[in-house]
């Protein structure tokens, strides 16, 4: 069984939809992953794969990315760099742009 299969294959044990389940979906955005959902994908990577895969100090990944990270193969970084240069990974937080909205001078 290939890496991605193993990933796959524990998502689906986890509730994740088949049809989600592509290579390029990302974890916390495609899947609509919580903080529990990623704290339990954490521990079956560690207990079924025994090995320690951090979801929360990273970027979101795809899946095809996390298998990768799982096998000790590193991504090309000239992916991120396309990534970024298409507007696709953005340096802000998930917040920010809410909050850095237009402002109202006053209570609604």
């Amino acid at each position: 069984m290939s890496d991605i299969d193993e990933v796959r294959r524990i998502l689906s044990d986890l509730g994740i939809a088949q049809d989600l389940l592509r290579e390029d979906a990302l974890l916390r955005a495609h899947l609509g992953l919580d903080s529990v959902d990623i704290t339990q994908l954490e521990i079956e990577f560690s207990e079924r794969l025994g090995t320690r895969v951090d979801l929360w100090g990273e970027h979101d990944c795809t899946l095809r990315q996390l298998a990768d990270a799982l096998s000790g193969n590193r991504p090309d970084p000239q992916v991120s760099t396309d990534y970024r240069s298409r507007g696709w990974w953005r340096p802000d937080l998930l917040d920010e742009p809410l909050l850095d909205g237009p402002r109202t001078s006053g209570p609604p």
